[in-house]
């Protein structure tokens, strides 16, 4: 199926996080079918994108066509998000994120959200994990601004009360990037602080 345009862009996020992975990847089309569950095309700026999540659950991608090393038309992996096993938190259909890394050529068009929107549709509830970098505290942010008109919710998990942020007449709190501050959801990884919070994103 057709994905409708779920960011507007172009967005750049400067990340402190390098990941050792190795991004010019080009699976088949026939390997992909075969290992992943099909979940649409997003077509942005004249490029059409691929959406993937396998079929153990253990690792979504998004691909576009591209040109391998020798020649042959492919699927080039721009994205990847690896899951590691579930929070424990309680959420639906969970998929705990583990890392997510976009190719360096493709990072301005925001297909990690886009990822992350597709599988709130399908009705997963991705969670993050327990550190997050600048990269993705940005990514977090940016879709909670989206949230209400893109029709999906994201919601904290403390796991120090083991309970959701809630707001003052005690409803479990809607994050929308401007009802907390940072230092309220994120420690600073760099002071060695205890990370205690989760985002969960589902649909509305």
């Amino acid at each position: 199926m057709k994905v409708q345009e779920l960011f507007e862009g172009p967005y750049h996020i400067d990340s402190d996080f390098r990941p050792h992975i190795k991004m010019d990847n080009y699976p088949s089309l026939e390997g992909l079918n075969r290992e992943c569950e099909f979940l649409g095309t997003l077509t942005k700026e004249t490029a059409e994108f691929n959406m993937w999540l396998s079929k153990g659950k253990h690792y979504a991608q998004v691909t576009t066509e591209g040109i391998d090393d020798i020649g042959q038309v492919r699927q080039l992996s721009v994205v990847k998000l690896t899951f590691q096993k579930p929070s424990g938190i309680p959420v639906k259909n969970e998929l705990h994120a583990h890392t997510v890394y976009t190719h360096e050529a493709y990072r301005a068009r925001f297909l990690a959200g886009a990822l992350y929107v597709l599988l709130a549709r399908y009705g997963y509830t991705v969670v993050s994990d327990f550190e997050q970098w600048n990269g993705g505290k940005a990514l977090w942010k940016k879709m909670a601004k989206e949230s209400e008109t893109r029709n999906y919710v994201i919601r904290i998990w403390d796991d120090s009360q083991e309970d959701w942020f809630r707001d003052n007449s005690g409803n479990v709190l809607k994050y929308n990037a401007a009802n907390l501050d940072d230092e309220s959801i994120w420690q600073d990884i760099a002071k060695n602080a205890q990370p205690t919070t989760l985002m969960a994103l589902s649909a509305a």
